[in-house]
């Protein structure tokens, strides 16, 4: 499934009404995502956000899964 496309989402998460969401879906190379920054956040922010909206609809729990790889924690400014 394509999450960043958000009425497929909507209408596959409609009409299956899981009882929980494990949201895995990411663009994971780190590398290639500093060439290819709008393919990035198009997976990473705007197809997570979409996952929000589906399971809001459904009122299902969402489980993210995510890694500390980019984001440790240890940055103490902004990210741009």
């Amino acid at each position: 499934m394509d999450i960043t496309i958000l009425e497929d989402l909507l209408e596959f998460i409609g009409r299956s009404k899981p009882d929980i969401i494990i949201h895995t879906a990411a663009f994971t190379d780190v590398d290639a995502a500093e060439s290819e920054k709008n393919k990035a956040y198009k997976v990473n922010v705007l197809g997570t956000r979409n996952v929000t909206l589906a399971a809001s609809k459904v009122k299902a729990p969402i489980v993210y899964i995510s890694t500390d790889y980019i984001f440790d924690g240890e940055k103490k400014r902004g990210l741009l």
